[in-house]
């Protein structure tokens, strides 16, 4: 099985004023990595409402690329045979800072701003080719991989470090 199949690639953008201490308390970090940008009680009201709208608002946020999380799911692999070999996508998963603050499924590493600016620009000359139509995968990958593009591309225009994380 792929390492990827089982748990979910999280992108957690952080400026740079405070960035220190927040990586000096572990906790708070993986809270935050973890947190996904969801409150608990309001997923809960909302399955429970009866009302799919406001779930699904809620989902559409959290694959936006526009908030401080950004969850890129279990698809990154799927993303990787889109594009193999691809120096810049394999930066974004490997490269970065050891933080010594591991989650379940291994350690958090930080992406410098240098890094987040040369994914950045690396991201926005890619464009998805080879879109299987009616390929749930594939579907998901086309709203998705755009979402990732402007996750990397505020999070460059704001001087942010980016966290990257498996949970």
């Amino acid at each position: 099985m792929d390492m990827c199949e089982d748990k979910i690639l999280v992108f957690t953008r952080m400026g740079a004023d405070g960035f220190d201490d927040f990586m000096g308390d572990p906790e708070v970090v993986i809270a935050t990595v973890e947190d996904m940008g969801f409150d608990q009680e309001e997923i809960l009201s909302s399955m429970t409402a009866g009302d799919p709208g406001q779930l699904i608002q809620l989902m559409e946020g959290r694959w936006s690329g526009e908030g401080v999380n950004f969850a890129f799911e279990n698809l990154w692999s799927n993303l990787l045979g889109k594009f193999p070999e691809n120096r810049i996508l394999n930066m974004i998963l490997k490269e970065g800072r050891h933080s010594q603050i591991h989650t379940e499924y291994g350690e958090i590493r930080v992406l410098s701003v240098d890094q987040v600016v040369r994914a950045s620009d690396g991201l926005a000359k890619m464009a998805m080719f080879d879109v299987v139509m009616g390929d749930e995968t594939d579907s998901m990958l086309e709203d998705l991989f755009p979402a990732l593009q402007k996750f990397f591309s505020y999070a460059a225009e704001a001087g942010d470090f980016v966290l990257v994380s498996w949970i």
